[in-house]
């Protein structure tokens, strides 16, 4: 019996051996990396109103890859403006790291997975002053099902997948990979200068605009009043714009209040953008799909930096009722109500601005203030939750939509508290009804009208600025008088 212990012994050691003079002789000693994964038990629990997430439990395993490219030597598969992910149908649009959890600090990358993305996805992250580490990545689609009921097959699918790492490291790249020890084809680098601290208050997020006709009176009119209500940067996302458009974006990205980024779409994607107007159904379900990843990248690009996100649309304006601006209004709500606080989305009711009710046609005002001159709405508001717009605290959401935060940040946290009505109003200017609800919009809201001259309260502030605008732009009488 002790014979046969002291054999395995002997065996044991010679293995032993030869594991480290192998490595020693390939030199891997620096190489290697821990990695660590979700097993395959699979966990499902539902999200009361909002949307059914699965989980995996975490585990770590002690196994080695050796990783002897550095993330500079990466070479990139480029589609686009967005890095491809391998052989698979999964285009990677930003990466940013997640600091607000100090115990559960992450990586938040958005993508688009051509039809349904089912295969395990690992993160391969870069530290500083660290050696490099292997994570798999939790992938959440951007999407509530119920909105459409789509085949598994069907359209770009907005995602965000999610991997933590120890609070100790400094995160400097991250790379997503099929396999623990796969050769990486895309990467993403960390921005390496140091936050001031000190985070502004509001940032508001335009989706892609994509405009062939000339609309610069009624952007500026529509910036300005963002920046009287209290907005402190406008970020906007571009396809395409009217040169003269696109000449007054940059006079403001120029005095450093709004950021112009350019966006494209991955793929064999089939939607035609110089036809917006005439896009199909299912393709204007694509749209709202590309949009939802576009509403977080704009969330996690300045989580850091805003205490609240704003995603509107150029015929909307949350207007508070008895405030001055919109952290006053927020301040009072939560003074109030500080019960239902904190929350990930705080919604304000939508009601309707058609233009088939009229303008003031003969009010002082300019022909082209379009908001000023429409002061008459709908005497109804939409029902709770269709078509309000949200101030999302950056240190609450988790992921957001044009509409609500889909999931917060902290368990059991409220995912959406709505303003009454009373306070605050989304002002909401529309032409004529939407086309998927015309029928119940012409029964509802058009057939009833009150007159609203709540935003009468800014005329003279956004008259002034608007006016100071133009003289500053040198904009002619015809470019006036488009």
């Amino acid at each position: 019996m002790a014979s046969t212990r002291i054999y395995f012994t002997i065996i044991l050691l010679l293995v032993c051996a030869w594991v480290y003079l192998s490595n020693k002789c390939l030199n891997l000693s620096n190489s290697f990396i821990l990695f660590s994964y979700f097993d395959n038990s699979k966990h499902f629990r539902s999200i009361p109103s909002i949307v059914v997430h699965s989980t995996r439990e975490f585990s770590e395993i002690k196994e080695k890859c050796q990783f002897p490219i550095q993330p500079g030597n990466i070479s990139i598969h480029w589609d686009n403006k967005w890095q491809k992910f391998e052989k698979y149908p999964l285009f990677i649009y930003s990466a940013y790291k997640d600091n607000r959890k100090l115990d559960n600090k992450c990586i938040r990358i958005t993508a688009l997975s051509e039809g349904t993305f089912s295969k395990r996805v690992f993160c391969k992250i870069w530290f500083r002053n660290h050696e490099p580490s292997v994570v798999e990545a939790k992938v959440d689609e951007l999407w509530i099902s119920v909105w459409d009921y789509a085949n598994p097959n069907e359209y770009f699918r907005p995602l965000l997948l999610s991997c933590p790492f120890a609070k100790r490291f400094k995160p400097i790249a991250v790379s997503l990979i099929s396999k623990p020890c796969q050769k990486s084809n895309n990467v993403f680098w960390f921005n390496s200068t140091k936050s001031s601290g000190k985070r502004k208050n509001f940032v508001v997020c335009l989706k892609p605009l994509n405009f062939q006709i000339n609309f610069s009176l009624k952007l500026l009119e529509w910036l300005e009043l963002q920046f009287i209500l209290g907005a402190d940067r406008i970020a906007i996302y571009k396809y395409h714009l009217h040169p003269r458009t696109f000449e007054v974006l940059k006079s403001y990205e120029k005095s450093k209040l709004v950021t112009i980024i350019d966006h494209s779409l991955p793929g064999n994607n089939s939607m035609k953008f110089d036809k917006l107007e005439n896009l199909s159904s299912r393709d204007i379900w694509q749209k709202r799909r590309h949009e939802m990843l576009v509403y977080n990248d704009c969330f996690y690009r300045h989580i850091d930096s805003y205490k609240y996100v704003i995603n509107l649309d150029l015929d909307e304006a949350i207007i508070p009722l008895k405030h001055n601006s919109w952290m006053e209004l927020l301040n009072y709500v939560r003074n109030k109500t500080s019960r239902i606080f904190p929350s990930a989305s705080i919604s304000v009711p939508n009601v309707y601005f058609f233009d088939g009710f009229g303008d003031k046609s003969n009010s002082p005002v300019p022909k082209y203030f379009h908001m000023l001159r429409h002061l008459w709405r709908s005497a109804n508001f939409t029902p709770p939750g269709f078509a309000q717009k949200s101030f999302f605290p950056t240190q609450y959401a988790l992921t957001v939509s044009n509409h609500y935060a889909l999931r917060s940040l902290y368990s059991g946290m409220r995912t959406n508290t709505v303003i009454n009505k009373n306070l605050a109003q989304m002002h909401h200017y529309r032409a004529s009804c939407p086309p998927k609800m015309k029928k119940e919009c012409e029964e509802n809201y058009m057939k009833f009208r009150a007159k609203d001259t709540t935003l009468l309260r800014f005329k003279e502030r956004l008259i002034e600025k608007v006016s100071s605008k133009i003289k500053e732009l040198n904009l002619t009488d015809s470019f006036i008088n488009y």
